[in-house]
């Protein structure tokens, strides 16, 4: 569903071992849109994806609203500067730590 130039990122199926929800599509638990937009899709567990949101980094899938996807996938916003880079990275590895089924309760 998502543009040729998307860049997906998964874990190997020996490896991931995180629930159901931490991933969008078989083991990918993450995509980067291409330039010009530059956002991405990726799951995270509450309570942080509702902080995430609340603060405005990110916004919940209709699809995943709906049923339709995890209710755990959010779209996060294109970084602007480095500052916002460094937040969208942790983001990454977070929703990284949740499809490999460790760390992501702490973050």
């Amino acid at each position: 569903m998502a543009f040729p130039d998307t860049c997906a990122l998964y874990v190997p199926d020996g490896i991931a071992h995180g629930p159901a929800e931490a991933f969008i599509d078989d083991h990918e638990f993450c995509h980067l849109h291409p330039l010009p937009e530059g956002s991405l899709h990726l799951t995270l567990a509450d309570p942080l994806r509702t902080e995430v949101v609340s603060k405005g980094w990110a916004e919940l899938h209709p699809c995943g609203e709906a049923g339709f996807l995890p209710e755990t996938l959010v779209m996060v916003y294109a970084p602007r500067d480095q500052h916002e880079l460094a937040v969208v990275l942790e983001l990454v590895n977070t929703s990284y730590r949740f499809a490999m089924g460790h760390g992501w309760e702490d973050s």
